[in-house]
């Protein structure tokens, strides 16, 4: 469902989009190594914040995008009927989400990049009674033609399960940086507190199974044969990202 009296708004200038009053939480993110692109954040709506013209509640980051990334942006409150809005470097709105679903009214956006630069994200409430505390996660994917939406989004929760499983302090997990897959096998890239890591994955009978981890860069062509990836595949992800 989506807010009718939200369309005027968006459609004009920026400069109606001002920042936040409060500096904290709801500062500018904006990454300033290309290894830094996975965002957590929480923060809560409240009066004092500034308002949409339908006079809800909303808070404003930012972060750099490229060209061609994919973008999966969950956010979710216990608290308040979320909504959820992406404005690009012009200011143009290129996605909104009230509901991920009937029965869940928390927000999720995925949407393809349409230029390098700087985009706005808008978090708010679906109507000027929603506030209270929120959190969102944005990951961003480099995406290559072999991957699709639904690989990074599998891919992303074997990794994260395999996390779980181990002595990963899962707490101070920060997301992921990229995903990059070759026909049926992916590196995935992850980021925490104090640094990160790489997976490598295989796609087996329609589902994406771990094969290793490692607490640094995995891209090495013999190395990864090592795990049986095909020489081709593994040269291939050797040369791509550095992700």
């Amino acid at each position: 469902m989506f807010k009718s009296s939200l369309f005027g708004f968006i459609s004009l200038s920026l400069a109606a989009l001002v920042a936040p009053v409060q500096a904290t939480p709801n500062q500018l993110i904006s990454p300033t190594s290309s290894s830094l692109i996975a965002l957590s954040q929480q923060g809560s709506l409240s009066p004092g914040d500034n308002r949409l013209s339908d006079d809800s509640f909303y808070d404003k980051y930012t972060f750099d995008g490229r060209a061609g990334q994919v973008v999966i942006i969950d956010l979710q409150s216990s608290e308040f009927d979320t909504y959820l809005i992406l404005l690009d470097p012009q200011g143009n709105k290129i996605g909104e989400n009230d509901d991920v679903e009937d029965n869940n009214t928390n927000s999720r956006l995925i949407v393809s990049l349409p230029q390098t630069g700087v985009y706005e994200l808008i978090v708010n409430g679906y109507d000027a009674s929603s506030q209270g505390r929120y959190r969102f996660d944005l990951d961003r994917f480099n995406r290559t033609q072999s991957g699709d939406v639904e690989d990074f989004v599998a891919i992303k929760e074997v990794v994260y399960q395999w996390l779980s499983y181990t002595d990963f302090p899962t707490q101070y997990f920060d997301g992921f940086d990229f995903v990059y897959s070759v026909e049926d096998y992916a590196i995935a890239s992850y980021s925490f507190r104090q640094g990160g890591g790489q997976a490598l994955l295989h796609e087996r009978y329609g589902a994406w199974q771990f094969i290793m981890g490692s607490g640094g860069s995995i891209q090495d062509a013999n190395y990864l044969m090592d795990f049986g990836v095909p020489r081709n595949i593994a040269e291939e992800l050797e040369a791509g990202p550095d992700i």
